[in-house]
Parts: C-alpha cells; sequence; structure tokens
C-alpha cells in the first residue's frame, strides 16, 4: 500500500496544457504572480525557498538558479562549523542540545546553497521581469505590493488556489509543493538521470529521488502490457 505521502506525489502528474493554463491565469493577475508560478515550474523549488529569493540568486550569465536550502533536524555549529544532528544533553533543559563533534551549545540552523541549472530562456525572461518591476540590487524577486519585503508562503499558495481554480483543478490537499513534484517528473520524462533529477531537486538522500523514477516506470510497463478485457 502506498503511503499517503507517495500517493500525492503521483496525483501531481500534471501534462504540459495544464501547466500552462494555470501560468496564463497568473499572468492575469500580474507580473509579479506569473514569475513565481514560472520559477516554481521551471526549477522545482519549495515555497519556502521561492519567497527567500533576491536578485542575487540569479547567475545571469551561466543560466543557473542559486537555491538556499534548509536541512531538516540539522544544525550548524558556529564554533567548528560542522552540520550534523545535535545531540541532545542529558540532564540539562528540556530541549537543550550541543555540537557532536565539539560539544558547543552555540548553533544555528544549518542551510546548503545549491545551483540549479535553467533554459536559458527563462533567464531571459527573469532579467525582463526584475527590469519591468524594478527590482534593486539584492532586492526580493517576489516582493509585496508595499515593497517592504518578499510575499508570504500562505500568499504564494493564495496564489496557486486562485489559478488552480480557474482552470478547474481541485485545490483540496494541493498546494505550491505540488510544482516540485511535477518538475521531477518533468526531468524524468525528458530523459534525466538520477543524478542529475538528485542534483536539480537537492535530495540529500538518493532514496526520495529513486520514487520518481519507480513511479514513472511502472506507468510505462502497465501501458505497454495493456488491459486484459
Amino acid at each position: 500500500m502506498k503511503s499517503g505521502f507517495n500517493a500525492a506525489r503521483e496525483s501531481w502528474e500534471w501534462s504540459h496544457q495544464q501547466a500552462m493554463k494555470m501560468l496564463a491565469e497568473a499572468k492575469k493577475r500580474g507580473l509579479r504572480d506569473y514569475m513565481l508560478l514560472a520559477m516554481a515550474i521551471n526549477t522545482g523549488a519549495r515555497i519556502s525557498e521561492l519567497v527567500e529569493m533576491t536578485t542575487e540568486n540569479i547567475i545571469w550569465n551561466n543560466g543557473k538558479v542559486w537555491v538556499d536550502r534548509r536541512k531538516q533536524n540539522k544544525k550548524e555549529c558556529l564554533q567548528c562549523g560542522d552540520i550534523k544532528v545535535p545531540k541532545c544533553l542529558k540532564g540539562k533543559r528540556k530541549g537543550e542540545k550541543a555540537c557532536r563533534t565539539c560539544g558547543s551549545k552555540h548553533l544555528q540552523r544549518a542551510h546548503v546553497r545549491d545551483e540549479i541549472f535553467v533554459h536559458e530562456d527563462f533567464i531571459s525572461k527573469l532579467k525582463h521581469y526584475v527590469k519591468r518591476m524594478r527590482i534593486p540590487p539584492k532586492g526580493w524577486l517576489f516582493p509585496r505590493a508595499n515593497k517592504t519585503g518578499s510575499i508570504s508562503s500562505r500568499w504564494a499558495n493564495k496564489i496557486f488556489d486562485f489559478c488552480a481554480a480557474k482552470v478547474g483543478i481541485k485545490v483540496k490537499g494541493r498546494n505550491m509543493h505540488g510544482f516540485r513534484h511535477h518538475y521531477a517528473f518533468e526531468l524524468m520524462r525528458s530523459g534525466a538521470d538520477i543524478g542529475t533529477i538528485q542534483a536539480q531537486l537537492g535530495h540529500r538522500s538518493l532514496s526520495a529521488t529513486q520514487f520518481y523514477i519507480h513511479a514513472v516506470h511502472r506507468r510505462k510497463t502497465v501501458k505497454k502490457m495493456g488491459a486484459f478485457l
């Protein structure tokens, strides 16, 4: 039996036409909303990574987008620099943790910066977007209407809900994260090997990437076998 998470991932095997319809609806709302969905579809970045992007995340000359990925359950030691799951201190205050290497309690949330290769046409669109929106150097890529900061993850999901409803896609149980699964399946259909998919998605564990490989292979096998009626 499939877990709920794996079943949800397979439900995001959208067609190219559906993705294009959502982009068209987002464009009617405004250039910022259009580029937000376009960035999600073209990079597979998580929603938390999207809303924290600035113009510094774009490598204009090399066709790359830098994505700051937070490492779940891992902390960076400010003393020795190691990034590991910290150890809990026994007999100490509840929740107090320390570095496994040096024992320091000076920790911060760990994150790494990954590069994602994107198509040159998308980079051109980004250049036009930044110029049209008059986004300053180091400015938020998806700013609020009052320019005081970046939009929130909650607001990004509202944009998704609106566009999905407009094109007739059921919103219940779905959110912006679905574009990440859609991106992974598109990479697989394009013939990308498992190493490329893992690098583009920023997976630390290969088992997370293998799900997409197995799902596509299962569907191809069943389709080739045909139905017995």
